[in-house]
């Protein structure tokens, strides 16, 4: 078992991660709603980009980034059970043959 330092440590750090992405998007969202009213980007396709990605991999990093932080102080079944959740989350998004692949298993089984 964990003591509580190690618990805390690792909770700050998982809530910095987690603050730190949360600021990346307000200031890529900030950026994008202040472009589209004063126009002072002339590239709108870099914008949009980067908006996409921001949006896309930041919302995950953030979300798991801070349940990992709580559920790490609360107790260690749920922070495996969350992190397990992470992680299905991450490699259905980033190969989307094995997400595809499962659910049509799945349906087969099913039926």
């Amino acid at each position: 078992m964990q003591d509580n330092s190690t618990k805390k440590s690792l909770s700050n750090l998982f809530f910095a991660i987690a603050g730190l992405c949360g600021g990346v998007i307000i200031v890529t969202l900030a950026l994008l709603y202040t472009n589209s009213v004063w126009g002072y980007i002339s590239n709108m396709a870099f914008i949009y980009k980067l908006y996409e990605y921001v949006t896309t991999y930041g919302l995950i990093v953030t979300a798991g980034a801070a349940g990992l932080g709580l559920t790490v102080r609360l107790n260690a079944i749920l922070f495996i059970v969350f992190a397990v959740i992470v992680a299905i989350v991450v490699v259905f998004k980033f190969f989307p043959a094995v997400r595809d692949e499962l659910i049509t298993r799945l349906c087969i089984a099913i039926l």
